[in-house]
């Protein structure tokens, strides 16, 4: 799990230097818990494409069940995918 907060950091620094607003980058940080909170479930340690994909299906699922807003399933599948292009750079 260790990889993948060290890759969460990462990506909230390369979009702190973008530069987007704090709220902005508080927000993806919001979303990256999500994330982490789900890795940390299903015993991920590394969190690659197929792991983003997987993760952006079951939040496709959720929206589709109107368990989540449209705009929550961008910003986490835009964040799944960040954050596993980070950790296989």
């Amino acid at each position: 799990m260790q990889r993948i907060i060290d890759a969460v950091e990462a990506v909230l620094d390369f979009l702190r230097r973008i530069p987007l607003s704090e709220g902005t980058v508080n927000d993806y940080k919001d979303h990256f818990r999500f994330i982490c909170a789900y890795c940390e479930s299903k015993g991920i340690t590394w969190f690659s494409h197929s792991e983003a994909q997987t993760f952006t299906d079951i939040q496709a699922a959720r929206c589709e069940d109107h368990q989540i807003n449209k705009r929550n399933f961008n910003k986490r599948r835009k964040s799944a995918f960040l954050l596993a292009e980070c950790m296989t750079a």
